[in-house]
């Protein structure tokens, strides 16, 4: 019996060890130091952005990844708003692994000594605009993770939880957003020195120097606010020809120039129209099945101060309400229209019988509903109607009657 209550105490111990088991993690900064708080560069908040980041190896990978991917998430409160002007990419490489002996002592001790593996990581941050990287910074760091099964002596070189993971994200933002800072504060002065005429020509030279430039976009949204009143679109067509992100800057009264398909835009059509037939031309919109959009009043002004013909605008119209126009037809082509008397009217059958009294006092009833009813048709409609009824009840009586 002694060795039976024995045998219950030990497994009930070997179960309460089991329940203090523990995996813990401790985040080392580069220099021993988390870095301190910074905001982020004011010039991405005129603009929209978005983030993205790869996957990431590390050891125990239970919840770790969804805690790391809503760190770097933060980046997103950079911009103005989720968009495709900026792109903050962060990637995470394992670059080293130590500690893989303390495996045996673990194995050895039965756990009484934790597996301890300090892994090293490199964090890169590149700030993209479209295919182009515009900014790139690399830091390093380690992550030094315990793992104990029946006793809680992990504990002692780190702690459980998300916390060594929030702690990787935000010093690493701090670390990427103060590298960013520092590259736009170097390279400020040089661009405005070199657009300090505010010209269509310095912008568009400053462009075609520095592809890569951080202050490209704030070039394009400055040559946007350049554009002239009057016939806007070549002076947009030239600068979408030099960067195509251009286009997020026009001013959407003359963007109403590039909305459509490709080959089809609205500007192509209103090249079309100079050598194609405008009906031939609108037939093709309305049967692409390809969408413009219910363009509002500004934009149809804008247009036909353009020089597109007021029918293609509407066949655009058309299109994209995913409904054809009524055909119009003009007063030569109109066929003509009869016009029937609202009251069914059955002619009299020759071969009937003469009427009697009650017949023609019932016929003229009938022919008296009937005119009343020929008086609510407008203009020579109504003509038409009596005519017709008084064709239908040609009892003498009638007309002397009424």
């Amino acid at each position: 019996m002694q060795n039976y209550f024995s045998r219950i105490a030990l497994l009930a111990l070997m179960f309460v060890a089991l329940l203090s088991g523990c995996h813990t993690r401790s985040y080392l900064p580069p220099d021993g130091q988390l870095a301190p708080s910074v905001a982020p560069p004011q010039e991405l908040s005129s603009f929209s952005g978005s983030v993205s980041s790869s996957d990431m190896e590390m050891m125990h990978a239970s919840g770790r990844e969804e805690t790391l991917r809503k760190g770097w998430n933060q980046a997103a409160k950079w911009f103005a708003g989720d968009g495709t002007d900026y792109e903050v990419a962060i990637d995470i490489n394992k670059t080293d692994g130590k500690g893989g002996w303390t495996f045996v002592t673990y194995l050895l001790t039965l756990s009484l000594l934790p597996y301890v593996e300090t892994n090293t990581y490199e964090s890169t941050m590149e700030l993209r605009s479209g295919d182009a990287v515009l900014f790139s910074n690399t830091d390093s760091f380690a992550v030094k993770e315990s793992l104990s099964v029946y006793f809680p002596t992990a504990l002692l070189f780190g702690t459980q939880g998300s916390g060594p993971l929030n702690s990787i994200t935000s010093d690493q933002l701090n670390r990427h957003a103060l590298a960013l800072g520092r590259h736009i504060a170097e390279g400020r002065g040089a661009y405005q020195a070199a657009v300090q005429g505010g010209t269509v020509a310095t912008y568009r030279e400053y462009l075609a120097n520095n592809p890569t430039s951080f202050f490209r976009m704030d070039a394009l949204q400055q040559l946007a606010g350049l554009a002239p009143s009057t016939k806007p679109l070549a002076f947009h067509r030239e600068n979408l020809a030099i960067d195509e992100r251009y286009a997020r800057f026009i001013p959407s009264a003359q963007a109403v120039w590039f909305i459509g398909p490709e080959g089809m835009k609205v500007a192509d059509v209103l090249a079309k129209q100079a050598g194609e037939d405008v009906d031939l031309l609108a037939s093709r919109i309305r049967a692409s099945g390809q969408t413009y959009k219910v363009f509002n009043d500004e934009e149809v002004a804008a247009m036909k101060q353009g020089g597109l013909k007021p029918a293609l605008i509407a066949a655009m119209i058309d299109a994209s309400a995913g409904q054809s126009a009524a055909p119009v037809i003009t007063p030569a082509a109109a066929a003509p229209v009869a016009v029937q008397p609202p009251v069914s009217v059955q002619p009299a059958d020759a071969s009937a019988a003469a009427p009697t009294a009650g017949d023609i006092a019932a016929d003229c009833a009938k022919r008296l509903a009937a005119m009343q009813a020929c008086n609510q048709i407008p203009s020579f409609g109504k003509n038409i109607c009596k005519a017709q009824v008084r064709k239908t009840y040609d009892h003498l009586v009638c007309s002397v009657i009424q």
